[in-house]
C-alpha cells in the first residue's frame, strides 16, 4: 500500500470491537490516518440508541465512551459530520446506501472529500538516504547533532529527518524504511553504522522502493588508506602459516576511534560503549573487522553501487585528521591492535 500510495477505507460503527488491534496502526501510521466521525454527538449517539431500543444504562456509558475514544487518538486529521451530512433520512443506518450523487450535491462532503485529498497527497521528489559505513568513535553522531533543513540551506519544503540508531528500540532499518516509503522527498540521515553488505542492499532497497538516492559518508584519506595485517596461523596439521587480511581504513584511523570510544565518561553512551564497557576497544575492533578484505577501492566501488552509481564521486567525503603525513603508531599500540584483529 505503501509503495504504491495506495490506501484503505473502512466503515463500521463506534460501538463494534476489535478496537485493540487497531492500537498499533494508530501508533505507527498516525500521520496516514484520517478519521471522519458521523453522528457521534452525545445528543445523536443518545437519539440513536433510543430509536433502537438500548435502555440499558452501561452499554449507553460505554458508547459515548467509544466516541470520545475515537476523538483522542492522534491522526492526520479527523472531522466531525452530523448524522444529516450523510443521510438523506435520518433512520438510515449505513453509509453504503447513500447514493453518490448525494455526496456531488452535499457541500459539506464536497469540501470534506476535497480536503483530505489535498492532505492525502504524497510529495513524490526523489529524497535520499545518507549513511555511515564507519565504526564508533568516527564522528557520524557529531556531524548529525546540528543536521536540519536550515543548516543544509533547504528551502523546498523537504523535510530533514535525523534517525539515530542507537536511541530506536526494535529494527532500525524497518523503521528507516517505515518512514521513508511516507516520506519519499525526505532527506534521510541514517546516523548509524553501516558496515556490512546486508546493510548497503537493505538501503539500495529501501531506495529502489521510494525512488531515493544513496549517500555514503567516509573519511577522507589517511584514514581511508588501504591496510594489510599479516599474522601466523597453525593449522589443524600443526602447521605455520601467514595470512595476509586487508582493510579499508588505517590502524591510525582505528586508534582514534578507540581512544575517543574510551574518552567518554562512564554510563554516559547512550549505545554503552564508554569507559565504564570492559569490552569497549574490542567492539570497536569487531566493527573494523566487518570491514575484512575490502581494499580502499573495493569499498568505494560498493557503496557507491548503493547510490546506484560506479562513479566515485557519488560519495560524501569528510576531513578526519588534521594534516595527511601522520607519524607512526608506537611500537607496542601497533603490536596491540594487530593482535586485536
Amino acid at each position: 500500500l505503501q509503495i504504491n500510495s495506495g490506501g484503505v477505507v473502512c466503515g463500521f460503527s463506534i460501538s463494534e470491537g476489535g478496537i485493540k488491534r487497531l492500537r498499533k496502526w494508530f501508533k505507527s501510521h498516525s500521520k496516514s490516518i484520517f478519521i471522519i466521525l458521523v453522528g457521534c454527538s452525545e445528543d445523536e449517539i443518545e437519539s440513536s440508541l433510543d430509536r433502537l431500543g438500548v435502555l440499558d444504562g452501561k452499554t449507553r456509558k460505554m458508547t459515548l465512551g467509544m466516541a470520545n475514544f475515537w476523538r483522542s487518538i492522534d491522526v492526520n486529521f479527523r472531522v466531525e459530520l452530523s448524522h444529516t451530512d450523510f443521510f438523506n433520512n435520518a433512520n438510515d443506518k449505513v453509509a453504503c446506501n447513500i447514493p453518490i450523487n448525494q455526496f456531488k450535491s452535499s457541500p459539506v462532503l464536497v469540501k470534506l472529500l476535497n480536503r483530505i485529498r489535498d492532505l492525502s497527497k504524497r510529495d513524490k521528489r526523489r529524497g535520499s538516504i545518507v549513511f555511515f559505513p564507519a565504526i564508533p568513535g568516527s564522528g557520524k553522531s557529531t556531524l548529525c547533532d546540528n543536521i536540519n533543513s536550515a543548516s543544509l540551506g533547504i528551502t523546498d519544503g523537504r523535510n530533514v529527518i535525523v534517525r539515530v540508531g542507537d536511541k530506536v528500540k526494535g529494527k532500525y532499518y524497518a523503521l528507516v524504511e517505515e518512514e521513508k516509503l511516507n516520506d519519499f522527498s525526505s532527506i534521510y540521515i541514517a546516523d548509524k553504522n553501516a558496515p556490512t553488505n546486508l546493510t548497503w542492499s537493505t538501503i539500495e532497497r529501501i531506495c529502489t522502493e521510494c525512488n531515493g538516492m544513496a549517500i555514503p559518508v567516509l573519511p577522507d584519506f589517511p584514514a581511508l588508506c588501504d591496510t594489510t595485517i599479516t599474522t601466523t596461523i597453525e593449522t589443524q596439521q600443526g602447521d605455520k602459516i601467514k595470512v595476509s587480511h586487508n582493510y579499508p581504513y588505517s590502524l591510525h584511523y582505528l586508534a582514534v576511534c578507540m581512544s575517543r570510544v574510551l574518552s567518554r565518561k562512564p554510563n554516559t553512551h547512550i549505545g554503552n560503549l564508554d569507559s565504564a564497557n570492559k569490552t569497549a576497544c574490542m567492539i570497536v575492533v569487531k566493527f573494523y573487522s566487518f570491514y575484512r578484505n575490502y581494499t580502499k577501492e573495493k569499498l568505494i566501488m560498493r557503496v557507491c553501487k548503493v547510490a546506484g552509481n560506479s562513479s566515485q564521486a557519488d560519495f560524501i567525503s569528510v576531513p578526519f585528521f588534521a594534516c595527511q603525513k601522520l607519524p607512526p603508531l608506537p611500537d607496542d599500540l601497533d603490536s596491540l591492535l594487530h593482535e586485536a584483529l
